[in-house]
């Protein structure tokens, strides 16, 4: 795998860690600060538990079994998680949406993983705009005042760790244990920036305690939600749903791959 494959699967990934990060709930106030401090911790956990299992033989019977059940319960987690906001947020049928991802993989069947990492080009076009989006509308809003008008104090929480669980994924995708922590250093590295970026500007434009109450995404599209003449919170509702359908993909591909390698190492035995 080359590095432009390589980047390509972890463009993926970045709109797995985006539509968890729009979609996910949180059950306190966490200001920008005490944000991204978790988030830099979280990358320095996560970049050693990727050179920790970085010699750890995936294509091994056991570890292979093993992933394949964890991305099977991740992705049954994302749909009920995403189902659920939708419902909440927008009003939508969860048997439309259910019904809808059965019939995406109904066609994804008859393609390979290759084929589907093509869709790195619809994440990362969508999730261009919607930072560009989000910036535009809230140019005249920057104030650094409003950072430091908040809470700045930081205060630890294993709940406010940062889960990057796509390193597991690309640990089916790639073999080779050096290119293998290049793509996971990548996606790591594109989470973190683009979740850094996202909280600095909730902490210059928006000033108040409310508005932290929920994640930096919902929070900067609130203040236009609703509104009669834009309604931006239709683009948002739109970028949710080009990533939770890349992202269902990208699982259904990498699951498809392990189970075969699954089947060619017992054929190999027998």
């Amino acid at each position: 795998m080359n590095k432009t494959e390589g980047n390509s699967w972890a463009i993926l990934c970045l709109g797995s860690t985006i539509l968890n990060f729009m979609i996910s709930g949180q059950n306190e106030i966490i200001f920008p600060r005490d944000r991204i401090v978790h988030v830099l911790i979280s990358f320095a956990i996560w970049t050693g538990i990727i050179y920790l299992i970085s010699r750890i033989n995936f294509s091994c019977g056991f570890y292979r079994c093993a992933i394949i059940c964890i991305l099977i319960l991740r992705v049954f987690c994302i749909i009920y998680d995403f189902t659920g906001y939708y419902h909440i947020y927008h009003g939508s049928d969860t048997a439309a949406i259910l019904t809808l991802t059965a019939a995406l993989l109904f066609v994804l069947w008859r393609f390979d993983a290759d084929r589907i990492k093509q869709l790195y080009i619809i994440t990362l076009f969508f999730n261009t705009v919607l930072f560009v989006l989000i910036f535009v509308l809230n140019i005249g809003n920057l104030n650094v005042a409003n950072i430091y008008s908040n809470g700045t104090e930081v205060v630890f929480s294993l709940s406010k760790i940062y889960v990057f669980f796509d390193i597991f994924t690309l640990t089916v995708i790639v073999n080779s244990t050096k290119e293998r922590v290049y793509v996971q250093k990548r996606y790591m590295l594109y989470s973190a920036v683009f979740i850094v970026a996202i909280t600095l500007l909730q902490g210059l434009c928006i000033k108040g305690n409310m508005m932290y109450s929920i994640t930096p995404l919902q929070s900067l599209f609130q203040i236009y939600s609703g509104n009669t003449i834009k309604r931006i919170d239709y683009y948002l509702a739109v970028v949710q749903s080009v990533n939770y359908f890349t992202t269902v993909s990208m699982y259904f591909a990498v699951i498809k791959k392990a189970l075969i390698q699954v089947k060619e190492t017992i054929n190999e035995k027998n």
